[in-house]
């Protein structure tokens, strides 16, 4: 009998043993799948995917997820490599694959605008500007807020930081500026003559962007990430105090600049993640004007908006 009791218990303890394991390992939370998602410089064209970050939405999705600032000179080349898994760069991946590079734009944070055009003192309206020189960063940027009637110089000049200095030194009467700017600005006594928000209706802005390659070989993350971008899209519009606090935090603002930055970002972001085919063919237009791409180009094969499309209809949002 001793002998069948001493034969059982080695039995009973590994049949324990995998019990324990088994319930143990069932109670214990997955690991977070690691992605890695790109950004040229902070911006609020792709709040939402912040949002989503620090509101926990892609946590909820079982995501760890590390935010890397790369060049844009290199930042679709890491997309290709693998070595980021998602770029916030909606306009360099579409220029990208009009060269024939597999990257794709798979959701829309904005889908208009975010540029304002900012007056010298003295400059009220865009007709006040017959005559004058109005600086933006580069050939084929948003210059469609200006009246075609108005004969003005248009001068590509680089980046924001320039393109205010040069405005509250007179080199230019009018400059394109980002919300920054236009804050700023104002503080110069500069006033804003007119949100490109307000004139164009539809452009690819920012996005998320990935490659044809992950899209083919993990569509479910990809629909993971555009479900939490989605809920961080809702919460934008949705819970402005909450999103200002995010703003503050992230951008290092006081919160009345934040606040306004908030205000002036609002009307340009997507409602559902996408951008109808005018705005495409829009930011198309404007990238040719600058790379000059001979190619006859689909604007559908610029994006894919399927797993967008299930991610919305697992949320219940048409």
């Amino acid at each position: 009998m001793r002998s069948q009791q001493r034969n059982l218990c080695p039995a009973i303890s590994l049949g324990f043993l995998v019990w324990f394991i088994i319930v143990t390992q069932a109670s214990a939370p997955a690991h977070a799948e690691r992605i890695i998602i790109a950004y040229p410089s902070p911006s609020t064209s792709f709040l939402p995917v912040i949002v989503s970050q620090k509101r926990a939405f892609l946590d909820q999705e079982n995501f760890q997820t590390d935010f890397v600032r790369t060049n844009i000179s290199v930042i679709i080349q890491a997309l290709m490599a693998g070595s980021v898994d998602y770029v916030t760069t909606s306009t360099a991946s579409i220029t990208a694959r009009m060269k024939g590079v597999p990257a794709v734009v798979v959701g829309f944070t904005a889908a208009k605008p975010m540029d304002f055009l900012v007056g010298a003192k003295g400059i009220a309206s865009a007709r006040d500007l017959k005559g004058k020189i109005v600086g933006i960063s580069a050939a084929g940027s948003v210059t469609h807020l200006l009246d075609p009637a108005v004969d003005v110089t248009i001068r590509p000049i680089g980046g924001e930081d320039v393109r205010l200095q040069a405005l509250e030194s007179g080199i230019v009467q009018a400059a394109l500026l980002g919300s920054q700017g236009v804050i700023q600005g104002e503080k110069a006594g500069l006033k804003m003559i007119v949100s490109a928000a307000d004139v164009i209706d539809s452009l690819a802005f920012s996005g998320l962007a990935t490659s044809v390659k992950k899209i083919k070989e993990n569509p479910e993350q990809v629909k993971r990430v555009l479900r939490a971008t989605l809920k961080g899209l809702r919460y934008v519009w949705e819970d402005k105090s909450g999103t200002v606090d995010v703003i503050e935090n992230w951008l290092k603002l006081d919160k009345k600049i934040a606040s306004l930055t908030y205000d002036l970002a609002l009307k340009s972001y997507s409602r559902n993640g996408e951008v109808d085919d005018r705005g495409i063919q829009l930011t198309v237009d404007m990238i040719n004007a600058r790379e000059k791409i001979e190619k006859k180009i689909n604007v559908g094969d610029l994006v894919d908006y399927t797993q967008l499309r299930e991610a919305r209809k697992s949320l219940a949002w048409p």
